[in-house]
């Protein structure tokens, strides 16, 4: 599984939002944020590839 590491406004609070999505939910913020992150893509026109590769595919083929 690849790892990524940004920065984002605090004023956002996604963390505060995060931890009580996942208080609720048990939903964990890596799957909350994978999960959004996914659907922002394929709304703009980058849906999923179908590929043999469990990490997602390359991009670049």
């Amino acid at each position: 599984m690849a790892s990524m590491t940004f920065d984002y406004p605090a004023s956002l609070q996604l963390q505060r939002r995060g931890q009580y999505l996942k208080a609720d939910s048990g939903m964990s913020l890596k799957d909350q944020l994978t999960q959004a992150w996914d659907e922002f893509l394929t709304r703009r026109g980058y849906p999923l590839k179908p590929t043999n590769n469990e990490e997602g595919g390359d991009p670049e083929t």
